[in-house]
């Protein structure tokens, strides 16, 4: 069949497409953490804020990945190998977060991997605890894990709110920030990286059914 460029256009107009930029992340605070201020020189932020002003500050982030993972069988014991499937694999994901001036959303991420696993003690010098001694204790996975929710908008409904695409992630929680490199003559904006294990993950309403026959 000859390529018609009215077809293709039609089709494009009809079907549009999904642009990278129409994106939102909403971040739920974890148990562990709900409730709570993070505190910081010269003032104190909400949890539930910190997680509203994020909404409009994560640059990119990358869509959770499956891979099915199999076995290697020969064919009749020495035939040539056939890959079974066995399993499924999830890799983290990982987005950037412009920080605000204060501070507060890398003191967020701080104390959220913190809580996930105390490798760090805490420096108050308003309450005289200059500096405490970590535990090296980790709490329990409920306490410290939530929801994350990815979703892609259209073109011409990026304002519904339901968009037209929804990952769910299940029981996520911080295992990464990683380290930003500082230069007097680098004058761009400071963003956090963030890398986020989960258990599972879903696309919200994405079924499969029986086409209904005439």
């Amino acid at each position: 069949m000859p390529f018609n460029i009215n077809d293709f256009s039609s089709h494009i107009k009809q079907s549009g497409y999904l642009r990278k930029n129409h994106f939102e992340l909403n971040v739920t605070v974890p148990p562990i953490l709900q409730g709570r201020n993070i505190e910081r020189p010269g003032g104190s932020n909400s949890t539930s804020n910190v997680t509203r002003m994020m909404t409009f500050r994560v640059a990119n982030i990358r869509t959770p990945q499956v891979q099915i993972t199999g076995v290697s069988v020969n064919r009749y014991g020495v035939g040539p190998p056939q890959r079974y499937p066995v399993s499924a694999l999830f890799n983290e994901i990982f987005f950037t977060v412009t920080c605000d001036r204060l501070g507060d959303i890398w003191q967020f991420w701080h104390n959220w991997t913190r809580s996930v696993f105390e490798f760090t003690g805490v420096a108050d010098s308003n309450s005289g605890n200059v500096n405490s001694l970590p535990r090296y204790f980790s709490n329990f996975r409920d306490e410290y894990s939530s929801l994350i929710q990815l979703q892609l908008f259209d073109q011409i409904a990026q304002n519904n709110k339901s968009g037209v695409l929804r990952f769910d992630m299940y029981e996520s929680y911080p295992i990464a920030i990683t380290e930003i490199p500082l230069s007097w003559n680098d004058p761009n904006l400071l963003e956090l990286t963030i890398t986020m294990h989960f258990k599972d993950y879903t696309i919200v309403g994405s079924n499969v059914s029986r086409e209904n026959s005439i």
